[in-house]
């Protein structure tokens, strides 16, 4: 970048501000190392980058630093829009199963349903049997068996329901920053929009630089 500020002051001084950004947001300081050699090479490395990047953007004209701020806020969003489009399938899954257990609480175990479906059986048969002796009692318990069968058939499909959902978030919460999807989510809405300025924004570093390879280096991860 030093090497080519004379020759392309633009693009050295875009690429210098990149990199002051990425240090900045890295949050790499003197102080996580514990070697003092280490410490004194990182404070130096990042006074360096912060002069150079200070003085090369302030030898720019009012056009060229507005075309680096602006280089600099795709490179920041690149980021972004790659958590969001690679999450974006996850995310919902995520949301979904989340839903399904704020619903079902405590409907994850099925001991309770065998018993009331051995319970349901019972009251059935004892219902036919009295189909002879008593009809309307045998109709009676025969209906209160068949609608015990239906709510026990709903809380079966909720207890699978569940359990799945449990596997999901399981697998998922680890794993994934749903708040910072969530933020994304609420400013990209969807992710035809999220890839189109993803697109914008990577045409816009290739056509500073005339280099796609700075992006397939990691500015997008």
């Amino acid at each position: 970048m030093l090497r080519s500020e004379a020759s392309a002051p633009l693009k050295a001084a875009g690429a210098m501000r990149i990199l002051d950004y990425q240090l900045t947001a890295s949050g790499v300081t003197p102080d996580v190392f514990t070697d003092l050699g280490d410490k004194k090479f990182a404070a130096d490395t990042g006074r360096m980058i912060r002069e150079n990047s200070g003085r090369m953007y302030a030898a720019l004209d009012t056009v060229g630093q507005s075309q680096v701020d602006q280089l600099v806020e795709h490179v920041r969003r690149l980021a972004d829009y790659h958590y969001y489009l690679e999450n974006f399938h996850s995310a919902q899954r995520l949301q979904e199963a989340q839903a399904i257990l704020a619903q079902n609480p405590n409907r994850a175990g099925g001991c309770l349903i065998g018993f009331e479906v051995y319970m349901l059986i019972g009251l059935g048969l004892t219902g036919l049997m009295l189909l002879a002796s008593s009809p309307g009692l045998g109709l009676l318990l025969i209906a209160g068996a068949v609608g015990g069968a239906v709510y026990v058939g709903k809380q079966r499909k909720n207890s699978q329901a569940t359990k799945e959902a449990q596997k999901v978030v399981k697998e998922l919460e680890g794993t994934l920053d749903l708040n910072r999807f969530l933020e994304l989510d609420g400013q990209f809405k969807t992710e035809d929009v999220a890839r189109a300025e993803q697109q914008q924004a990577e045409q816009y570093v290739e056509g500073f630089f005339g280099d796609y390879g700075l992006l397939q280096d990691g500015w997008r991860a």
